[in-house]
């Protein structure tokens, strides 16, 4: 009796033990983020513009017709230990002479995942005959409104020569 007293007392000794196991950690708020925009660690997402609109000053909003030749850009973000970042091209260039990699840098979002910043090491200036006022460059953290495995609208605020510009950029996963 005394052999299966103990046997009893060891195993449920050993279930009180395994129940009061650490649950694996949450992810943060930046690492989910960060997984909806480039993919588990070592892989990477490419994300294309679908729609953008601008407000200037508070006022009506605009949309901005997209040409082809630059609605069929790549978007592309990597969750790898740099974290990198770049935009190009698509099939179709507006310009014969317009690089192929039109910006490069690394990504981070804020601590809560509320705003993605963008750093580019490398932008490429636009050819006299590409859309003007186009090309997305990330020179402003924006603010994430809607981050899914296959959606993202961001907003970014920017103010030139007093103008306080809301742009809004949705993006598709391609």
């Amino acid at each position: 009796m005394k052999i299966v007293s103990r046997v009893l007392l060891l195993s449920l000794s050993f279930a009180f033990l395994e129940g009061c196991k650490k649950d694996d950690p949450q992810p943060t708020a930046y690492e989910s983020q960060a997984k909806l925009l480039a993919g588990d660690k070592g892989q990477a997402k490419t994300w294309k513009l679908v729609s953008q609109t601008q407000q200037s000053n508070g006022g009506a909003t605009t949309t901005a017709t997209l040409p082809t030749c630059f609605s069929d850009n790549n978007y592309i973000f990597s969750n790898n230990d740099k974290q990198d970042y770049s935009s190009n091209e698509g099939v179709s260039k507006c310009d014969t002479t317009d690089p192929t990699i039109t910006e490069s840098g690394t990504w981070s979002f804020t601590a809560d995942g509320k705003m993605v910043i963008v750093l580019t090491n490398t932008y490429t200036t636009q050819s006299p005959n590409s859309p003007a006022g186009l090309y997305i460059r990330f020179p402003f953290p924006a603010v994430v409104n809607t981050l899914t495995d296959t959606s993202m609208v961001t907003k970014m605020t920017i103010v030139e020569d007093g103008i306080a510009y809301l742009i809004t950029f949705t993006f598709a996963k391609v």
